[in-house]
């Protein structure tokens, strides 16, 4: 019945966001649109289904899927509120909500892509594939939702997903679990993203970035030193 709904919703959010018009941006911009909006709901979704092949309790999945479903739910209203009238953007916060839908995605989606590697040894060819999918499909919505939707805000994506790649295959040897893996990539992704937003921004100081690379740093280490070592 969960898979059911979820899939419903998964359903009438696609038919929604492609088959819906948009006054309030160019027909340069529709596809840009379309991947942003798309990408948040349908990988977060798609990873939780993912992920939840590997958690054993029942309890556990169930949780999974109220909250996914309620985050789905969430990020919709805020979507067809800001296309009735873009001016309740920030008001209706769509732009933090994506990005913690996103970053929620990411963990989800690595750590899948991560337990599927190492439980049951896929080509790591399609891993890969489906990884570069993901991240660069939620970065660009993180910024494209953020109002960054310049040529250089692309640029910054594909090195982010180059550089996500490189430590995806570090992770992918490391003799750590799964989970924790996930966690040490999601991390390392989000403070890649929001250095990257303020500095595209222009708003990068000292103060932010010794802030976000202490917090960053203090729950690396936190991961790497409880860490289950295989």
């Amino acid at each position: 019945m969960t898979i059911a709904a979820i899939s419903l919703i998964l359903v009438v959010a696609i038919v929604k966001i492609f088959f819906n018009s948009n006054q309030t941006i160019s027909k340069k911009e529709a596809l840009a649109y379309r991947i942003a909006l798309a990408a948040v709901p349908l990988f977060l979704i798609w990873s939780a289904f993912a992920f939840s092949l590997f958690v054993e309790r029942v309890f556990v999945r169930q949780a999974l899927a109220v909250l996914i479903s309620a985050l789905t739910a969430l990020f919709f209203e805020s979507m067809v509120m800001y296309e009735k009238d873009p001016s309740t953007f920030k008001s209706y916060s769509l732009e933090n909500l994506g990005s913690y839908t996103a970053t929620l995605a990411v963990f989800l989606g690595v750590s899948a892509l991560l337990g599927v590697r190492l439980l049951l040894n896929i080509n790591i060819g399609l891993a890969v594939g489906l990884f570069i999918i993901l991240i660069s499909a939620l970065t660009h919505s993180v910024f494209w939702l953020g109002g960054l939707r310049t040529p250089r805000a692309s640029v910054v994506v594909l090195g982010i997903a180059v550089i996500g790649f490189e430590l995806f295959m570090a992770l992918n040897v490391l003799p750590l679990y799964f989970m924790t893996s996930g966690a040490i990539f999601t991390v390392c992704w989000y403070m890649a993203v929001m250095l990257s937003r303020t500095q595209l921004l222009d708003l990068m100081s000292r103060k932010i970035l010794y802030r976000h690379l202490g917090f960053g740093g203090a729950l690396l280490a936190i991961l790497f030193l409880t860490a289950e070592w295989l």
